[in-house]
């Protein structure tokens, strides 16, 4: 709430350089938001603060929930969250790696996904698994397409 209070007083004020100096948005990515607030408070001069935040959090958990019905976007939001987190944890993609690895050496064979299309989830340890066996499945065929020389 203390963020958008400060989204609100700001967009009111016209657009400073310094608008977004510490609420942890991009000036850029926020402008469309910058201009939907200056509209409500436009059409309804006489609302509160609380009301345009309850505004807007009622309309982008609608729209939240609606993007997350859809199975290519929701998919690919968990894809990108998933990747996010690997990057931003690199201790958790090495012990997701080294389990893959210790299972393809136990094997004696490449662990792969099956189908045609990955589907992630919000459980962290599968979908960070099937993000690591799609990269290594990537990387293996870039690597088989090039010839000895180019592979050396």
């Amino acid at each position: 709430m203390y963020n958008f209070d400060n989204i609100l007083a700001r967009s009111q004020n016209k657009y400073s350089k310094n608008i977004l100096k510490n609420i942890g948005y991009s000036e850029m990515s926020s402008q469309p938001f910058f201009k939907l607030v200056k509209r409500y408070f436009e059409q309804y001069p006489d609302a509160s603060n609380s009301e345009a935040f309850l505004a807007f959090f009622e309309l982008s958990e609608k729209y939240s929930y609606d993007l997350a019905l859809i199975p290519s976007i929701g998919n690919d939001t968990l894809r990108l969250n998933i990747c996010n987190y690997l990057l931003k944890n690199p201790n958790a993609l090495r012990v997701t790696y080294d389990k893959i690895h210790r299972e393809e050496e136990k094997k004696k064979k490449r662990v792969e996904l099956k189908g045609n299309t990955i589907k992630y989830t919000s459980n962290k340890l599968v979908s960070s698994r099937r993000a690591v066996i799609s990269a290594l499945t990537e990387i293996r065929l870039f690597k088989e397409s090039l010839s000895e020389e180019d592979r050396n």
